[in-house]
């Protein structure tokens, strides 16, 4: 007597074995399609890769080589010295003559070489603006300075000439009101103690009169 039940068990399984069949030839295609088209392992879309942590936590170095933003950074370097500040400039004075109240002054402000001194009322302009320079100079006007080229003798009229740097433009204050040149060791002195607007200035022997002294400011 034959079994009945084997034809339909063997459809069962021919049927099984195409469907599995089925499914690795589709697996395989997908594999295969990956394979050629992927670069490997990638993030999702849209979403960036995070750096691994070292153990302290800065980021790692970077498969090709270069350190980190953070770990590339050298330490800071300390603020070098501030540079050295600028010498203040000189100061600027009118100088006062005690027993007249008037400045000395370069008539018509006529900076020419050789124009001789007067005092006039103090006003402030360019005419009556004398500059103390280190070297002892009163400069006005950038390049003239106060010249007493008397050689010593009393009397002899100052007068505005080209800075040269010589003792004959150089002039203390050795506070006792006075103006002294350095070459003559005359002071500054009106004419005959004047005190009018006009009166001329010279060099004479220091006697320290009111026509002799002197503010400075």
């Amino acid at each position: 007597m034959h079994d009945a039940g084997a034809p339909a068990r063997a459809g069962a399984a021919t049927l099984v074995t195409w469907l599995v069949a089925s499914v690795l030839v589709v697996g395989a295609i997908v594999g295969t399609t990956w394979l050629l088209t992927g670069d490997g392992l990638r993030s999702p879309a849209g979403a960036s890769p995070t750096p691994a942590a070292g153990p302290s936590g800065s980021a790692v170095t970077e498969p090709d080589g270069e350190a980190s933003e953070a770990s590339a950074a050298g330490p800071t370097e300390p603020p070098g010295d501030d540079p050295a500040p600028a010498p203040p400039d000189p100061p600027v004075v009118a100088l006062t003559g005690t027993g007249s109240g008037r400045c000395l002054d370069v008539p018509g402000a006529n900076f020419a070489d050789g124009v001789t001194l007067q005092i006039f009322d103090c006003n402030g302009s360019v005419a009556q603006q004398w500059t103390v320079t280190p070297a002892g100079e009163l400069r006005i006007s950038g390049t003239k300075c106060l010249d007493d080229a008397s050689g010593g003798a009393n009397g002899a009229a100052v007068a505005i000439r080209e800075c040269h740097g010589g003792d004959s433009q150089r002039w203390s204050a050795p506070g006792d009101g006075t103006v002294r040149g350095i070459a003559t060791g005359l002071c500054l002195d009106v004419e005959a103690a004047g005190t009018e607007n006009g009166s001329g200035v010279n060099v004479y022997e220091c006697h320290l009169g009111p026509n002799q002294l002197w503010t400075i400011g």
